[in-house]
């Protein structure tokens, strides 16, 4: 379905971040973004 996945990751504070995930396709033999979502994420110590 994608030809690869890359990530990544903000450190706000020790217990809250945000983590991206973007899923790359070549298409016509150039590498596109298909989909990138953003989540944020937090929790307890």
């Amino acid at each position: 379905m994608y030809d690869f996945i890359s990530q990544s990751i903000q450190i706000l504070n020790e217990n809250h971040c945000y983590l991206t995930v973007a899923y790359h396709k070549t298409v016509g033999g150039k590498n596109k973004t298909i989909s990138n979502k953003i989540y944020e994420v937090s929790w307890n110590e």
